[in-house]
């Protein structure tokens, strides 16, 4: 669905696009995107697909985890802010949470504003999953593409 997701190849991996959250079940996935000050969602039968994923991060994150109610999600994040406000319609209590990206994405960054990367996304993942903290954990990657 453009704006949303892209099926490719011959396995049909389901590539989200910047911005969206995915989460999905046995049985059907829901993709989440943000347009002005809207959330529209789109759905999607898990058997048109063989996973999601998603990649071109540079300053974007990967968010991925479980839900209390055993749904895994993926979220293409372009900011903190962006986390927060997309993480809310995730209807079930999130129960493990890993935020992966490059702490200097150009490679051209002072030590501060990497450290600086680093602690606005640490706080995201406190606030996103308070009550599994040891489910939740920061992926420095810096291989990210």
């Amino acid at each position: 669905m453009k704006e949303f997701y892209e099926i490719r190849g011959e396995n049909r991996k389901c590539y989200i696009w910047e911005s969206v959250l995915a989460m999905w079940d046995d049985t059907l996935a829901t993709f989440w995107r943000i347009f002005g000050e809207e959330i529209f969602e789109v759905h999607l039968k898990t058997s048109e697909f063989s996973e999601i994923c998603s990649e071109g991060y540079w300053e974007c994150v990967e968010i991925t985890g479980t839900c209390a109610n055993n749904s895994k999600y993926i979220c293409h994040s372009t900011s903190p802010k962006h986390a927060m406000e997309i993480m809310k319609v995730l209807p079930s209590c999130i129960t493990s949470l890993s935020i992966r990206f490059d702490p200097n994405p150009l490679r051209n960054w002072e030590k501060s504003k990497i450290d600086q990367r680093i602690e606005e996304w640490r706080n995201v993942c406190h606030k996103l999953c308070p009550d599994f903290p040891e489910n939740s954990n920061l992926i420095f990657d810096f291989q990210m593409i």
